[in-house]
């Protein structure tokens, strides 16, 4: 890359910084272009995001946040649609989309996405969900992966209460 400044060739550099991020420090390898006459550093985008990767990646690591894919594969898993998830996990619409293309999850959010990954755990959630209706409900169990016999005979129960009584659907 060429200096904007003196227009000769700078050099690729890289050294040891600590970067801020979210009342967090992280150390990283820095990389930026010097200019060997004035001294000044610039980055390039690419630059900036090789730089930002580190920060997100420790962060990600430190507090235990999945990334964008993994959020994608929790989702997938019980065939709902972004819309359906987030209002599952009681996320915004906008919030929950950005996860899945990058922006980094708080950690609180971060960790109902992860419990969302064990079934039990999100058919509780569903459960919680106060917008669902119980056709919705019933929808989101059938397609779910297993689950204990236990919670499908509780939910099947409470949802034809009064029409089976007495009946068994094992």
């Amino acid at each position: 890359m060429k200096s904007p400044i003196t227009g000769t060739e700078m050099k690729l550099t890289k050294e040891r910084r600590i970067m801020d991020f979210r009342k967090e420090t992280f150390e990283i390898i820095f990389h930026y272009f010097k200019c060997e006459d004035t001294g000044e550093q610039f980055t390039t985008t690419s630059l900036d995001e090789v730089n930002m990767n580190q920060v997100y990646n420790q962060y990600r690591d430190k507090f235990n946040i999945p990334f964008p894919d993994e959020i994608m594969l929790i989702r997938e898993k019980y065939g709902l649609s972004a819309i359906k998830m987030s209002e599952i996990l009681g996320f915004g619409i906008n919030s929950y989309r950005q996860y899945e293309a990058g922006e980094m999850p708080s950690v609180a959010n971060a960790k109902l996405i992860q419990m969302a990954d064990d079934p039990k755990k999100f058919i509780d959630m569903v459960e919680l969900c106060g917008t669902l209706d119980i056709k919705s409900k019933g929808q989101i169990h059938s397609k779910s992966p297993t689950v204990s016999r236990r919670k499908e005979k509780k939910y099947f129960q409470f949802e034809f209460q009064g029409i089976f009584i007495g009946q068994s659907f094992s």
